[in-house]
């Protein structure tokens, strides 16, 4: 969907869900007279539509924000190729860790592609032995099965290591991150999910779940 598909997408869902939830306010208002049983929204029905409006203007704020910002928290792009590296995970970390040590990047975010052009995993390195998260993964039976390429991008500085895996998250979907990026002290904020924040709030002060008498 284009940006201009998913703004008139939310906008048809906010509108929707806004009107149901007012409907018998605005038939006290002088409004069509509510008749017939009006819906009830319990709070599990009122975190569901939140959660489908948060997915879209996620959706927009990635493009719109998201890639350009990620954009700037780097300062450098590398790829490893699985291809022609051996056929072990043990050969793989071999000929990793020579690579990696040749480019000797100090903070990065790694992604790893599948031969298909999916998003399998991002992670993030800067701490302890470098290389050794990258690394930690060539075992796993999913990147053992699915992996061919290793991107890795080397952050500006560690303020902004942080910012870039939870904007790479946001980006590319990864299979295998289920969850957000864990936070890191004194790190660059995440503009999608400083977005996604103040639209969570808002949609909450005006979806309030009723008080049961």
């Amino acid at each position: 969907m284009t940006i201009s598909q998913l703004r008139k997408r939310f906008d048809r869902e906010f509108g929707k869900f806004f009107n149901q939830y007012t409907r018998k306010l605005r038939g006290y208002a002088g409004g069509k007279p509510v008749r017939g049983p009006v819906m009830t929204f319990p709070r599990k029905v009122i975190d569901e539509r939140i959660k489908s409006l948060l997915e879209i203007a996620n959706e927009i704020n990635v493009d719109t924000i998201g890639k350009g910002t990620f954009k700037d928290t780097y300062v450098a792009k590398w790829q490893w190729h699985l291809k022609g590296k051996g056929k072990t995970p043990k050969e793989w970390k071999e000929k990793f860790r020579d690579w990696y040590g040749s480019i000797n990047p100090k903070y990065c975010v790694y992604i790893f592609w599948s031969f298909k052009g999916r998003c399998m995993y991002v992670g993030r390195t800067g701490t302890g032995v470098r290389g050794v998260r990258p690394q930690g993964h060539f075992e796993k039976y999913w990147f053992v099965q699915d992996v061919a390429r290793v991107d890795v991008y080397v952050v500006k500085r560690k303020a902004y290591l942080k910012q870039a895996e939870c904007l790479a998250w946001h980006i590319h979907s990864p299979v295998y991150n289920e969850y957000k990026p864990s936070n890191m002290r004194n790190a660059k904020p995440c503009p999608v999910c400083e977005r996604e924040k103040l639209i969570d709030e808002e949609l909450g002060r005006i979806f309030k779940p009723k008080n049961k008498k």
